[in-house]
Parts: structure tokens; sequence; C-alpha cells
């Protein structure tokens, strides 16, 4: 398969993402409510060995997609990003710290089953 093939190819199953996948995928881990998606990020880049499959795609906004080439702070690193990922396809929601570190990851439902207690 040419490139050109291989392109039009990959931008069909962005696009089937992007239908499955409205909502910034971001915003709804970092429990920010629902902001529609404006496009949807490749986590490893074609030039770096990435596919264009489910698991390495995320729907981004306009906002988190430059945090993410680092274009406007809190940055997202990728590893930042691979998390949110992985809480997406468990469907827990995930909580940053002001900083945004990784250090400060925390899952939202212990913090409900402490206050709960």
């Amino acid at each position: 398969m040419n490139w050109r093939a291989q392109r039009r190819k990959d931008r069909q199953a962005q696009k089937e993402y992007f239908e499955n996948h409205q909502f910034c995928e971001i915003c709804l881990a970092e429990g920010r409510g629902k902001r529609l998606a404006d496009e949807v990020h490749e986590i490893l880049y074609r030039s770096q060995g990435g596919k264009c499959v489910p698991e390495n795609e995320i729907s981004t906004c306009r906002s988190d997609h430059d945090r993410m080439h680092f274009k406007k702070k809190l940055y997202l690193a990728r590893e930042q990003v691979l998390v949110i990922k992985e809480r997406m396809v468990r469907k827990e929601e995930i909580v940053f710290g002001a900083k945004g570190g990784m250090k400060h990851l925390q899952r939202r439902r212990n913090e409900d089953s402490l206050c709960s207690s």
C-alpha cells in the first residue's frame, strides 16, 4: 500500500474514532465536564512508529491539544496522556494536582469512599 492510500485509511480511522468519542477525553478524565472535541490526537506519532488505531488515539479540545504540543501550560506529557487513556478505557475519573504532576494522581473513587466513611 502506498503512503497516500495508507493516509486515506488513517484519516477514515480517525473519523470513525471521532464519531464515537465526541467529547474531549482529557476534560472528562480530569473532571472538567463534557467539552466537545475538536480533533483526534495520536499519542505516539506515526513518525515515531505509532499506528492509527483506537489504542493510540485520543479525542481532544483545542486547549488540551495545545497542552500536548507544549504550546500552553499546564503541559501534558505523553506519559500523562497514556494514563488518561488507560483510565478512560476503564471508565475511571482521575484528578491531577494543582501543578498537574503525576505524583498527585488519585482516583476520585477512593476520595469519595473516604468521605463517606
